[in-house]
């Protein structure tokens, strides 16, 4: 811990030399004066917000004074887009460019009231619904129309590449999928959870990580997919609520809402949803040779009921300090609970398709699993445009408790006497604790290139209890099975570091890294009596090349290289 701490004080004492040696340009002011377009009299404290006019994110804002004046201050040179707003007026845009060396007076605005049309310059922007990154796929989740009032699993429908089966189950390529939420692991638990967990109007963008360069954790073989949550920094408030159903039984609502006064932004999002569904199945097979019990045709009816209630939110805050220093406090909460049913028929028949014996099994279920997360994050911006240093620590904690029961009764042809049923009951409480600590920085490099480096620390510990019980005639009870059970417990420390440089020669857009690991794993199984104890350390070297066609811009080749866990 002492030696990941002393890697982020390092970050900013890199970053900040770096930032004194490079940036030599003053800050500048962009001033100017609101009043009302039929009186001409000053309109004192309209929303002032000033957005880059690239991506449309907030740079600042402040209200106006009583004589109608704003200033904004610290302002680099750029184009940006000024927007005000006020109770009972229209929104005005406005386009203005602020130049090296001159404040900015972007003139006396006339704010018309509502109903009426302003005759003025208004800048508008759509992002694109994708665009091709040198390491990823982004998608925007705005142009998801189909997934309004669902979740983010009904989000990644619309994806390519992602596969969601009939449980709600995520691959990337036919592999598992890891996912994560603002560029950080995902605290709710697993892919199908963490999705769940996240209304779709809350979504900005999807990220496609199919090789995850070394700048994520090496463990896993499948891809990354980032959700990037929508974040309101304007001036003022707002709610929305969201409530819908399906005729299958399904029912679901979310509010969210989000305050933001000066140098404090207030938000928070509950969801909750209950589905209470049927269905039924049917399957048939035929051997090519017959099995050891003669059995040539087989087939399987099913009827299952499936009861599943969640619920979950985010709170939180943003602590403006100034222009360029941000801190953030959230919370988020999660709660599932479902109840599954399956009654299934089988029939075994011969190769006169004589039925051979018949089965009935019935399965039932009970899931209740909890999460709680608590997450601190710390944002410097510099001067000179997309150069941050960002650090947080998280803090998650969840468990579970499932019981499930299975009884099956076979019936044999010409044979009046039933066999004992098999029968099976399990029980699991599984918990799980989870300190991350990372810290990034970002720094342009020339007109094209950049520089990422970033040091991380994670904590897992895991307790599992798993007792599998199965029903003695003789006795006439259950006794717990030693080969099935197992209760074990499993520590994880991991510290790793990385380096990446990306940059372009013409066409072609090139990304090379490197990421370092040191592993502690520690595991004891009470069951079998076993202990597992590893030390390792590793490099895993990643390069992205990305080539854009000459005759389409639109149009790229994309190679890349990676090692993983």
């Amino acid at each position: 811990m002492r030696n990941f701490l002393s890697l982020i004080a390092v970050l900013f004492v890199v970053s900040y030399n770096v930032n004194a040696q490079t940036t030599n340009t003053a800050a500048l002011k962009v001033t100017g004066k609101i009043v009302d377009i039929a009186t001409a009299k000053p309109v004192e404290y309209a929303s002032v917000v000033l957005l880059k006019q690239a991506d449309s994110s907030m740079v600042t804002g402040a209200y106006t004074t009583p004589s109608g004046g704003f200033s904004l201050n610290n302002i680099v040179p750029g184009i940006y887009v000024l927007r005000i707003s006020f109770m009972g007026y229209e929104k005005l845009e406005k386009a203005i460019r602020v130049v090296n060396g001159k404040n900015s007076f972007a003139g006396t605005l006339r704010l018309k009231p509502v109903g009426k049309v302003l005759n003025a310059v208004e800048v508008t922007a759509e992002k694109p619904a994708f665009s091709m990154q040198i390491d990823r796929q982004v998608f925007d989740a705005g142009s998801m129309i189909n997934a309004e009032g669902g979740t983010g699993t009904d989000v990644l429908k619309n994806i390519p590449s992602v596969d969601v089966d009939i449980d709600d189950n995520i691959t990337l390529r036919g592999k598992a999928v890891t996912i994560y939420v603002d560029g950080k692991p995902s605290p709710f638990g697993d892919a199908k959870t963490a999705l769940q967990m996240l209304p779709a109007e809350t979504i900005d963008r999807v990220e496609v990580i199919n090789n995850p360069s070394a700048k994520f954790e090496a463990n896993g073989s499948g891809g990354i997919i980032n959700i990037v949550l929508k974040k309101d920094k304007a001036i003022g408030y707002n709610v929305m609520f969201n409530v819908g159903g399906a005729t299958r039984g399904e029912g679901y609502g979310s509010v969210n809402a989000n305050i933001r006064m000066k140098r404090l932004n207030f938000f928070g999002n509950y969801n909750a949803r209950y589905s209470d569904t049927h269905g039924s199945g049917y399957s048939y097979r035929q051997n090519l040779v017959g099995d050891s019990s003669n059995t040539w045709f087989f087939s399987q009816a099913s009827k299952n009921k499936n009861r599943n209630y969640n619920s979950g939110g985010r709170f939180g805050m943003d602590f403006y300090m100034d222009d360029h220093n941000t801190f953030t406090i959230s919370e988020g909460l999660y709660n599932n609970q479902s109840r599954n049913q399956d009654n299934i028929f089988l029939d075994y028949l011969d190769q006169k398709e004589e039925t051979l014996r018949t089965g009935e099994r019935n399965n039932h279920s009970d899931n209740h699993s909890n999460n709680n997360n608590t997450n601190f994050s710390y944002k410097h911006t510099f001067d000179k445009e997309n150069q941050e240093l960002t650090a947080y620590v998280s803090y998650s904690k969840n468990g579970s408790n499932n019981t499930s029961d299975y009884n099956t009764q076979y019936r044999y042809a010409g044979v009046d006497t039933l066999p004992n049923a098999d029968m099976q009951n399990n029980r699991s409480n599984n918990g799980n604790r989870f300190w991350n600590m990372q810290s990034d920085y970002t720094s342009p490099i020339g007109k094209k290139g950049k520089l990422e480096a970033g040091v991380k620390a994670t904590m897992r510990h895991i307790d599992n209890d798993y007792i599998a019980s199965l029903y003695d005639w003789t006795i006439k009870d259950y006794e717990i099975s030693p080969v099935l059970s197992n209760k074990y417990t499993y520590d994880e420390d991991i510290v790793g570091g990385y380096v990446n440089f990306a940059n372009a020669i013409g066409n072609l857009g090139y990304q090379v890294g490197v990421r370092a690991e040191q592993s502690h794993l520690k595991g004891y199984s009470f069951t079998s009596d076993t202990k597992v104890n590893n030390h390792f350390f590793n490099l895993f070297p990643s390069i992205f090349l990305k080539y854009n066609l000459p005759q389409n811009q639109n149009q790229s080749l994309v190679i890349n290289y990676s090692t993983r866990i």
